[in-house]
């Protein structure tokens, strides 16, 4: 092993194996759980955590469904948008406030 290699990726460890640990894991959240397959496959119960909070975050990012906006939570989108306009305008293109109330009632 040379030096600055902490971890070596176990041969015997495959994806589908992996795949089973992290199903177990986000499935069978207890400490009994995660301590046997910890021992049954001689890893860690950190790495067993680490897969299954992968395999969660790889199913949120893929099945996510956002829930649509209030009304309220629209109008501060909007504005938080207009201001950050404005201040690039009024920053980088040295607009005069005037200008920017001009180009801000044209974008709406």
């Amino acid at each position: 092993m040379s030096k600055g290699v902490k971890f070596l990726r176990r041969g015997d460890l495959t994806i589908e194996i992996r795949l089973h640990i992290a199903f177990m894991a986000l499935l069978y959240n207890r400490l009994g759980i995660i301590t046997s397959m910890a021992k049954k496959y001689a890893i860690s119960r950190t790495f067993v955590y680490m897969l299954s909070s992968q395999l969660s975050s790889a199913i949120e990012d893929y099945f996510y469904v956002g829930s649509t906006p209030s009304k309220k939570e629209l109008m501060i989108q909007e504005k938080t948008k207009s201001m950050e306009c404005s201040l690039l305008l009024r920053m980088e293109g040295k607009c005069s406030i005037p200008a920017i109330s001009g180009i801000l009632k044209k974008w709406a």
